[in-house]
């Protein structure tokens, strides 16, 4: 009888762990998400141009840091001024080595740049998504473009809005535009 209750054991607690780790068959999207955006120079001022790319819930949540310039990840997000958005939500000193080494990046460079992001890679489930491209221009002052994305297979675009911090600058209040994003089945 010892064994059989064993085994009875043994099938329940199996039955709890792949209960547990069933995701209900949801798999990550096979395709790429590409965040497009254009840099320009100031006329007057040197912007910072330090850049945070990442995903949000639907909630405001972190979902995922898809970009991070250099200076930002190494010790500049301790720096309240600097892509403030990102870092409130980042909690970057506790992040792994492996997401470190995958995201952060070069300063992007003036011009037109575009982040492609393998979904499955990313583990990027179906659903709806914001997408956040957050510049820092000098002292207090950046511009956070925010658009929302649904990532269900199908190939769909976005156009981002932005919102300056703490106000547009008025000789830099352009460095970031034609925010937009898009996904492309794979």
């Amino acid at each position: 009888m010892r064994h059989i209750d064993k085994l009875i054991f043994l099938i329940l607690s199996l039955t709890v762990f792949f209960l547990a780790c069933d995701d209900g068959g949801v798999k990550p999207l096979q395709g790429f998400l590409e965040i497009s955006y254009q840099l320009e120079k100031a006329q007057g001022v040197q912007p910072s141009y330090q850049t945070a790319i990442w995903l949000e819930n639907e909630q405001g949540e972190l979902v995922r840091s898809l970009l991070v310039s250099e200076y930002l990840s190494y010790g500049g997000y301790n720096d309240s001024t600097i892509c403030p958005d990102w870092s409130k939500l980042a909690n970057w000193s506790k992040v792994s080595p492996e997401e470190f080494d995958a995201v952060t990046a070069a300063t992007p460079g003036i011009g037109n740049n575009v982040l492609k992001v393998d979904c499955r890679k990313a583990n990027l489930l179906p659903g709806k998504y914001i997408y956040c491209v957050q510049v820092h221009i000098l002292e207090n002052y950046n511009v956070l473009f925010k658009g929302a994305i649904m990532l269900n297979g199908e190939n769909v675009e976005s156009i981002a809005t932005a919102k300056y911090i703490p106000r547009q600058h008025p000789l830099a209040g352009n460095v970031l535009s034609h925010v937009k994003a898009r996904y492309i089945p794979g």
